[in-house]
């Protein structure tokens, strides 16, 4: 897919799929590449819809990014809302999610997002931070 043979990835993944219905993987890596394609919006959230069945804490986020990148926010945040039930200690989820709300000028709702977690990576600590110090990194010192 890398070299602009999107179509003809799809379609392994497609085959893929045929034999594991359940490769949550595969799933995902459909979704990537279709959105590197001529696919529609649409049709895009019909095959996350789909590979959603496989209740992937992977799926659910990539969606909500999905979601979140085509101006969905209240989508987004449903699916980032079912990705933390299906884990709720990912640190990747939180941060993204987190993110989001304080990129919409939630500060105190992104902060309930980074902090509601086990953070093992330290991501979310410092996330929160600059939350709190609102990007001044004098702040955090």
């Amino acid at each position: 897919a890398a070299r602009g043979h999107t179509r003809s990835a799809c379609d392994l993944y497609r085959e893929c799929l045929e034999l594991t219905p359940r490769d949550s993987y595969a799933w995902l890596a459909l979704c990537k590449v279709m959105q590197r394609t001529n696919a529609t919006a649409h049709e895009i959230r019909g095959t996350f819809a789909q590979a959603d069945e496989c209740n992937s804490v992977h799926i659910a986020h990539a969606w909500a990014r999905f979601e979140e990148d085509e101006g969905h926010v209240e989508d987004a945040r449903h699916l980032y809302e079912r990705a933390l039930t299906l884990d709720p200690d990912s640190a990747y989820v939180r941060h993204a999610w987190g993110l989001l709300e304080r990129k919409h000028n939630n500060p105190t709702r992104a902060l309930e997002i980074f902090e509601g977690g086990t953070d093992q990576r330290g991501l979310l600590a410092v996330a929160a931070a600059e939350t709190r110090f609102h990007g001044d990194e004098r702040g955090l010192r």
